[in-house]
């Protein structure tokens, strides 16, 4: 049976070293962005007070959240950043990135926010792609088979126990 080529690739330990170190460089990224807008008050010029509020077209119906709720927003997207970079609780994290992400998109028409669509553009790309395999808080450590004691070995594969150790 063939192997898809995206498995076989990333199954070098090469290449899993440059996605997790690309997925490391994208959590700090999303940790400073979160930073970034908190500390130059961002959230409250864009969101809290704005001098103008022009929302998309399409998706008028998004409206910002109490002032409070904005800034906890914010601070559970740099936690979510966080995640990402360590691996923890890796896909829930690109989750409620994406989420987080793209309602501070919908919301504002009027901020161009290029950093906040690279995040959304690479967060779900992130997600598929076996980027938590190594250097990750989630990755299960080292593993050790288990044969059955009997003499002959088969070939199917459920007869083979693999458990941490």
């Amino acid at each position: 049976m063939l192997a898809h080529p995206v498995t076989k690739a990333t199954a070098r330990p090469g290449f899993a070293h440059a996605l997790a170190s690309f997925r490391i460089c994208f959590g700090v990224l999303v940790m400073w962005e979160c930073w970034r807008f908190i500390r130059e008050d961002r959230v409250w010029r864009n969101w809290i007070a704005p001098d103008a509020y022009i929302s998309h077209p399409g998706p008028a119906w998004v409206s910002p959240l109490p002032e409070a709720w904005l800034e906890l927003a914010w601070l559970g997207m740099g936690v979510a950043g966080l995640f990402v970079m360590l691996a923890l609780f890796y896909r829930a994290a690109i989750i409620a990135l994406v989420l987080i992400v793209g309602y501070f998109l919908l919301l504002d028409a009027t901020e161009p926010m290029n950093r906040l669509r690279l995040i959304l553009f690479f967060a779900p790309i992130l997600g598929v792609l076996p980027t938590a395999q190594i250097l990750s808080l989630d990755a299960k450590g080292p593993t050790k088979s288990i044969r059955p004691s009997s003499k002959r070995h088969s070939s199917n594969a459920s007869d083979n126990i693999t458990v941490p150790h």
